[in-house]
């Protein structure tokens, strides 16, 4: 019977009883680094080379400047500012990115730790970590990196994020650094963030340059008002599969690259020079007092064997490049601005990853100016006067971490340049000895979304009403604005500034009615006084178009504010075509602060518009982008989902709403402004309906505009509560119906912004709008709404519930870590027998005017507990630390299953 044993067992192992994944108590370790493309060593894999022929950056005449410049370097200490010995959590800890965030100035380094501490020269993935720097009496200190990084996201950073380079514009923070998926694909890549203190607050923007299979090394200079740029410029890359530093462009308030076969340096041959073996992109260049900008790069040469398969000798070298064109050099080093010299920088024994390494990527302003340079003894007393000196961090063997000063000065007023000499270390600095931290390896977790299963959720009734601030516009023409229409705008609060981005136009002949021209943006600040608001007049500082996507105008603005930027959402008229597009700022009171991110957020259709985003408040949910109206189809509002740490959206075939038979919103329906969280954990989302039946002097239109709004959950924002049977908001003020020549859409109501009131409750009439049990529980809100396309009014929503303010935590499920899904679930509609209007209120006086007692049916909405359908989008997100995917519980399962098989194989013996 011993056959027929080992039939069972075999029997068991093959319909998967037993697995050898149940064993798997500890994750696998990570996938060898030797691919890795470090910056001091090859990928053991060669990119493909094919790729599409690219264009020469078009020359201008070549500029020559009677300027002589002088550079050295001068170590800040003789011994590491950050490294294993000195506390950190990792054991290499190199290659850092330098920011400064108002008084605090802090280090963005790329850490990684040995996969086995008995087995030297082997590490895992890279990552990104935070230090904090103290300057003190020409000394710096850096705190220890800790086991927080930024959070790899997606298959491209499976196999570690390398190298990062950050760079400062109107207060937002670029991160550049290599996305390495850890088989044959390094590819430069971006984010942005307002907090650069938090690893993971970067918001990933994307590849910079899609049509190469290997990039590295991104430096960027950004045009501004103070340089006189025209252009944005990104030198990057290195001569490793290439013949050196290339440029791209980019076009000022547009995120984006144009590539170039073009190069700024290139690696010099001979054994002369110090980069002759290799050269790749340093940090962004900065300005000098000159005008032209101070560019280090580094570099490398052969000939230094300190290990079998190691030759190469990094160093640092720099470059002075044009003031008014800085892809022309006009001096470049002949000797090396700094070489390894010290024992942690040659580092000849295995404790240390790569031997023979100085490598900067970090460079500002010094904070200490030319305190502590030794600018005499370098350059020479008469180069005192025109010294500029920089405060830069570089990694040494690929382990630790220094500090240096760059000194640059030049004989602008000066008569007798001489040639600059090398550089000379500093008089060794005691820095004290931090004992180590011990520990284990972090555990990285995955920052995608995931889906989430909600559990009934006892049904709330809500009651939703608008009063009128004012019975008379906020902005209009006929109260100083320079444009004839202002109208339909966004609202964002930035400290204690509360502030509108207006769609403003003009008519294009006065004479002739309803021909407006292009759409603007411009920004009108509010002030809020014993319950009367006011707005400043709308003037001629508007967002200056881009061309060609919006040849014919920028319309229909909505912000949206999300750790720390402002993400603007608007549609980009081309003259063809409407698409909806997003811009980022830190200071949305400057329109030209915004930068444009995306042309094209949702790659269908050539309508495309009204985009209100839901950003997630954790990494577990999806963001969510509720955009367009029906007028291309019958979708209605319709739902995308993105990554929250990334900006993008994947569309599903699902809609938020549908517009209705014999209701208010049944021709159209359109997205309103951002959903705003409720103190009971669901959201308000306001939208935009019309109607047909109106007939106007405006022969074409026979429409009316009218606010809706809908309550989504707060554990599926994507699941609808109640919906509003009656419009909150109709046209009812003679501006508001607009049926004269003098305006250009008649009656309409339209709103874009919201906000929590300013003034909470406390000019909101709630008891006599909502009944006394609902005074507890209110909850105000402040929106600004177009009307009649003309005008600009302002309304508080009033908010409330009698239920009491609990609900259900979600619960997740985990998601496999391989390509996504986002389940969108959606309610049967709410249906009534026959349609139903508001009743128009008289006008009262200023500051209130109430709209209506109520929009809630006393009679409980029915919520469908049931599923309708699904729709998966798949989301590409980040890959973590591989687990074992079989829990305790089914292990237990099969260890029975396969013991009583045995039994039973005995017993039949």
């Amino acid at each position: 019977m011993l056959p027929l044993v080992i039939f069972f067992i075999w029997l068991q192992l093959c319909s998967g009883f037993i697995s050898s994944d149940d064993a798997a108590n500890t994750p696998p370790s990570p996938s060898p680094s030797s691919s890795s493309p470090s910056t001091t060593s090859e990928p053991s894999t060669t990119p493909p080379s094919t790729m599409p022929p690219l264009p020469t950056l078009p020359t201008s005449a070549p500029i020559t400047s009677s300027i002589t410049y002088k550079v050295a370097a001068q170590r800040v200490s003789n011994q590491p500012i950050l490294s294993k010995d000195m506390g950190s959590f990792w054991d290499f800890n190199y290659n850092a990115a330098l920011f400064q965030k108002d008084d605090e100035i802090g280090l963005f380094v790329r850490v990684q730790n040995l996969k086995d501490e008995n087995a030297p020269l082997n590490p895992g993935p890279s990552y990104l970590a935070v230090s904090k720097l103290t300057f003190k009496n020409g000394q710096v200190s850096a705190t220890k990196t800790t086991h927080k990084t930024m959070n790899p996201l997606g298959s491209s950073e499976a196999g570690g994020t390398e190298d990062p380079r950050i760079t400062c514009r109107n207060g937002v923070y670029y991160l550049f650094y290599t996305a390495y998926d850890g088989i044959n694909k390094a590819v430069l890549s971006s984010a942005v963030s307002a907090n650069p203190f938090e690893p993971n607050s970067w918001i990933r923007l994307s590849e910079d340059l899609p049509l190469r299979n290997w990039s590295k090394s991104g430096a960027a200079l950004f045009a501004s008002k103070e340089n006189g740029l025209t252009k944005d410029y990104l030198f990057w890359g290195d001569s490793s599969y290439s013949d050196g530093i290339q440029i791209a462009t980019g076009e000022p308030g547009k995120w984006g690259w144009k590539d170039y076969n073009t190069y700024l340096l290139k690696k010099r041959d001979g054994t002369k020079f110090f980069d002759s073996e290799l050269v790749e992109s340093g940090p962004s260049p900065l300005k000098l007092n000159t005008g032209d900008y101070l560019f280090i790069y580094n570099s490398a040469r052969a000939g230094y064997y300190t290990r079998p398969d190691w030759n190469l000798e990094y160093n640092l070298g720099y470059a002075i490049l044009a003031g008014t064109d800085p892809t022309q050099v006009l001096d470049r080093s002949k000797r090396p601005l700094m070489s390894p010299e010290l024992d942690w920088e040659i580092g000849d024994s295995n404790k240390y990853l790569k031997p023979n390494v100085v490598f900067l990527e970090g460079l500002i302003p010094d904070p200490d100016g030319c305190k502590y340079a030794n600018v005499s003894g370098l350059l020479g007393a008469e180069y005192i006067d025109n010294a500029e000196c920089f405060f830069g961090v570089y990694g040494a063997a690929d382990t630790a971490l220094g500090a240096v000063r760059i000194i640059v000065s030049s004989n602008a007023s000066i008569v007798h340049p001489s040639t600059s000499p090398s550089p000379s270390p500093a008089s060794p600095i005691t820095i004290p000895t931090v004992s180590p931290i011990t520990g284990t390896a972090p555990t990285l977790s995955s920052s995608s979304p995931s889906t989430t299963t909600t559990t009934p959720i006892p049904e709330k009734k809500y009651k939703v009403v608008a009063q009128r601030i004012s019975d008379q516009p906020i902005i209009s023409f006929k109260n100083g604005s320079v444009w004839n229409f202002n109208y339909n705008a966004a609202i964002f609060k930035q400290g204690d500034i509360i502030a509108v981005l207006i769609r403003v136009q003009n008519l294009t002949d006065q004479n002739i009615p309803f021909k407006a021209g292009p759409s603007h943006f411009a920004v009108s600040m509010l002030t809020f006084t014993n319950g009367i608001v006011t707005a400043a007049p709308t003037i001629n500082n508007t967002l200056t178009f881009m061309q060609p996507f919006e040849a014919c105008g920028t319309e229909d603005p909505r912000i949206t504010y999300n750790n720390g930027l402002y993400y603007l959402f608007y549609t980009s008229n081309d003259c063809t075509n409407r698409k909806l597009s997003s811009a980022i700022s830190i200071n949305p009171a400057e329109p030209n602060s915004w930068i444009r991110y995306a042309a094209i957020d949702l790659p269908v259709g050539n309508l495309l518009k009204s985009g209100a985003p839901l950003f997630s408040d954790n990494s577990k949910h999806p963001n969510y982008l509720f955009w367009s109206d029906n007028s291309h189809s019958d979708a209605g509002i319709g739902i995308a989902v993105g990554v929250p740490e990334k900006l993008g959206w994947n569309v599903t075939p699902k809609s938020l709403l549908k517009k209705r038979n014999g209701y208010f919103d049944s021709e159209f329906i359109e997205s309103g402004s951002s959903p705003l969280k409720l103190k009971t954990g669901d959201y308000l989302f306001l939208y935009n309906g019309a109607r047909t039946g109106y007939p106007s002097v405006k022969l074409d239109w026979d429409l009316q505009y009218n606010i809706g709004y809908a309550i989504l959950s707060g554990n599926n924002s994507a699941h609808i509560f109640e919906r509003s049977d009656q419009p909150i908001l109709s046209p009812q003020l003679d501006w508001e119906i607009g049926n004269t020549t003098d305006y250009l859409k008649p009656n309409v109501v339209f709103l874009e912004g919201l906000i929590p009131d300013p003034d909470g409750c406390k000019y909101a009439n709630v008891s006599d709008l909502l009944g006394d049990q609902y005074v507890d529980n209110a909850e105000c809100f402040f929106g600004v709404y177009g009307a009649a396309d003309s005008h600009l009014g302002a309304v508080r929503i009033i908010v409330s519930t009698k239920t009491p303010l609990t609900s259900p935590p979600p619960t997740t499920t985990a998601l496999p870590t391989t390509t996504k899904t986002a389940s969108i679930t959606t309610t049967a509609p709410i249906s009534t027998t026959s349609a139903q209007t508001s009743s128009p209120v008289s006008p009262v006086t200023i500051p209130t005017v109430p709209i209506a007692k109520t929009t809630t049916k006393d009679t409980p909405i029915i919520v469908s507990t049931s599923t309708v359908s699904e729709a998966s989008v798949s989301i590409t997100s980040p890959t973590p630390p591989p687990t074992a995917t079989t829990t305790t519980s089914d292990a237990n399962t099969k260890v029975f299953s396969f013991l009583v098989v045995l039994i039973v194989g005995i017993l039949s013996l």
